[in-house]
């Protein structure tokens, strides 16, 4: 879909003293930024407003900050950017107290859509004629579209107003014009005016949308009308044509009951009879054989089939742009399978809807059996080496073997191989990380940095705790405490300074067993549970979707190349990845990773390097 065009039609509510709404488009003029940030749509409800000033003014002020933050840089990739920008935002609008902000943002990048909702706003989508709900309240998502999707983006006041049969009604339209026509009225005049909606429609083979500088919808219902007169001119022809049946129709009937006053029996009367009876007959079979597919269970079964059906259909409508609620929807279909089941249920119809569903739902998991593939020997450096850490620096990957107290050096290409440096000064060694040009181990008497003359660089603190793992970020140091802190050892010229209280205050960390840093740190518990950590302070992140809970974890790894997180859930054998917002993605199962000791990825080139004692093996995602 990389000629498309995308139309859009806009809603906004009337405005008040205490409320308002705006509806704001964008695509920027400058190539790169249009090929790497896309095209933004959001709507802005905003609502209670206490405070002094013109509301209007805060609104524009909102739109310039939100796409301030997300077109100001490329470095981040999209859709962590839209998270970082949308947070910024709302939590500039929060400080102030005075009123209460309604926010949903699309961005739309190829055929890559992506997602950030705020406080009941709404991402609902037309696909083949069913409308889903795919994004709503507080939730974050990407996904992929398809030509003639039809995208429906609101707050939430427009959503309580407008029901879901209107809605349904509306988009079944052929223009977002003609839909905003329908829906418009709904929201003209009423109390709050925090209502806001923008209609969009992917087609193929037109130009794409117009580059045309920021454009503000504000406050009272105005739509754009591009097709308004082609539509006006449909809408004539339809009408007019209902009229004309209708004048015929009471024509017929006029000269039916007339002509059965002359002839109750003539011929044409009994034409109309057996006409109409062929009729009803066809109309009779054809909703027999629509309900056949229930008619070998009993009444209650039959209902519950009926609803199983919904669900799958739901289901497998979103199974590419949420992942996640498509999972839910054909998991409750297969809960109500199972009532049917416990009903005795067994018609034809039945068990071939099963297997469809059961088909779906494996399909939903995205696990894949995957076989790693030997990738290197490490007995080929030195006789009886045992890999204990990997590490990933730009072209190599790096092993602590702390049976043979050495560090070895694989290419990733070519696998030319090497021993970096060891000997006694780091015996006891499990821990390895980079900063900055640097490797530094962890060691009884601190932190040895590698090379050719090994030395302690930071010495052990009498405050440390148990150290669990320790991460190399921007040339500094975090050291994982079991004791509830990270301590930073900040870069400075030649080494590090003072050790800093990295957290606000202390967290559980009594079950840690690894940590990750890609701007935000991440740490990794004996219980499964993941933490996000953001300047200094905890952060929240829930786990989603996730159809089987870890057992024995053992690393997380991601980067700031990386948009997901891996864990190496080693008694399940597994390796789960989860998006950044906690959200499953896929997993991958090999009967050896329940011998595996750490991991580490690279995304683009979708592979896994896998440590398992000796050899290192890399596995290759689909």
């Amino acid at each position: 879909m990389e000629n498309f065009s995308l139309r859009f039609a806009k809603i906004v509510g009337t405005p008040t003293g205490k409320s308002g709404s705006w509806v704001h488009t964008f695509s920027p003029t400058d190539e790169q930024k249009l090929s790497q940030r896309g095209h933004l749509l959001a709507v802005i409800g905003l609502d209670n407003f206490t405070g002094e000033g013109d509301l209007a003014v805060i609104g524009k002020e909102i739109i310039s900050r939100l796409q301030e933050e997300y077109y100001g840089g490329l470095i981040n990739k999209p859709f962590a950017q839209l998270k970082n920008a949308v947070n910024k935002v709302s939590q500039e609008i929060n400080e102030g107290g005075d009123l209460s902000l309604n926010l949903g943002v699309v961005i739309i990048l190829g055929n890559l859509l992506y997602a950030v909702m705020n406080h009941g706003s709404q991402l609902r989508l037309f696909r083949q004629g069913q409308l889903q709900t795919i994004f709503s309240g507080e939730e974050t998502g990407s996904g992929y579209l398809k030509n003639e999707d039809v995208l429906l983006l609101g707050t939430e006041e427009f959503f309580r107003l407008v029901n879901q049969e209107i809605i349904q009604s509306a988009l079944i339209s052929s223009s977002p014009e003609e839909v905003v026509e329908i829906l418009a009225p709904v929201i003209h005049g009423q109390a709050d005016g925090s209502s806001a909606a923008i209609v969009s429609k992917i087609s193929p083979k037109e130009k794409v949308i117009s580059t045309e500088a920021p454009s503000v919808v504000e406050s009272s219902v105005t739509t754009e009308k591009r097709s308004f007169e082609l539509g006006k001119k449909l809408k004539e022809k339809i009408i007019a044509l209902i009229v004309s049946v209708d004048d015929r129709l009471k024509k017929r009937l006029i000269y039916l009951r007339n002509n059965k006053e002359k002839n109750f029996r003539s011929q044409k009367t009994l034409f109309t009879v057996a006409l109409i009876l062929l009729v009803i007959l066809g109309v009779s079979v054809f909703f027999g054989m629509k309900q056949r597919r229930g008619s070998d269970l009993t009444g209650q079964a039959a209902v519950l089939l009926n609803q199983a059906q919904a669900k799958r259909e739901e289901g497998e409508a979103l199974k590419t742009l949420n992942p996640v609620k498509s999972q839910q929807f054909l998991a409750e279909a297969q809960n109500l399978v199972k009532e049917i089941e416990a009903l005795g249920g067994q018609s034809e119809d039945f068990l071939k809807f099963k297997e469809e569903l059961n088909r779906l739902l494996v399909g939903s998991l995205r696990e894949h059996e995957l076989e790693g593939q030997p990738f290197f020997d490490l007995e080929l450096i030195k006789a009886g080496a045992e890999g204990k850490d990997l590490l990933l620096t730009e072209e190599q990957l790096i092993v602590l073997d702390e049976k043979q107290t050495a560090v070895y050096e694989i290419g990733l290409t070519g696998q030319k191989s090497t021993i970096l440096f060891g000997g006694e000064k780091i015996q006891g060694a499990e821990i390895i990380t980079q900063a900055g040009d640097n490797l530094y181990v962890l060691v009884s008497e601190g932190l040895l940095r590698g090379g050719k003359l090994p030395e302690i660089k930071v010495k052990k603190d009498e405050t440390w705790g148990e150290i669990v793992d320790i991460e190399g970020f921007t040339g500094s140091l975090y050291l994982l405490d079991s004791q509830g802190e990270i301590w930073k050892y900040p870069a400075i010229e030649g080494g590090f300074g003072e050790k800093q209280k990295w957290l606000q205050q202390k967290a559980d960390f009594s079950s840690a067993v690894s940590l990750a840093i890609d701007g935000s740190l991440w740490v990794l518990t004996q219980d499964g549970q993941i933490l996000k950590f953001l300047q200094g302070q905890k952060d929240s992140f829930a786990l989603s979707g996730l159809n089987k809970p870890f057992f024995e974890p053992r690393a997380l790894f991601t980067d700031f190349d990386s948009q997901n997180l891996y864990v190496l859930d080693k008694g399940n054998a597994r390796i789960v990845v989860l998006s950044k917002n906690g959200e499953y993605q896929a997993e991958y199962h090999w009967s050896e990773l329940n011998q595996a000791q750490d991991l580490v990825v690279i995304e683009a080139e979708k592979k896994i390097f896998c440590l398992l004692g000796n050899k290192i093996y890399l596995m290759e995602m689909p």
